[in-house]
């Protein structure tokens, strides 16, 4: 439903706040995923204009990551913290 929507949209919200749920722990590591990919600086300059702070180059860390399913599968594309 709608509510569910907004709040899962919420989540993705930077900084994240630790997750409630197991969706929310996903949507925020897809939220973070779109950083490694290949035009993740368009990624980094709205979340610039989203907190009003630049994003490191090397933003995301893997520690941020909630899920061992994303740790696994890209961790090696991260550089540890």
């Amino acid at each position: 439903d709608s509510a569910e929507v907004a709040r899962l949209i919420r989540a993705t919200h930077f900084p994240h706040s630790h997750p409630a749920d197991d969706l929310e722990a996903i949507i925020q590591d897809a939220d973070l995923l779109q950083g490694i990919e290949p035009d993740g600086d368009r990624f980094r300059d709205g979340l610039t204009r989203e907190t009003g702070v630049p994003a490191l180059v090397d933003f995301p860390h893997i520690d941020m990551l909630n899920t061992q399913h994303a740790r696994d599968r890209h961790g090696r594309r991260f550089r540890r913290e």
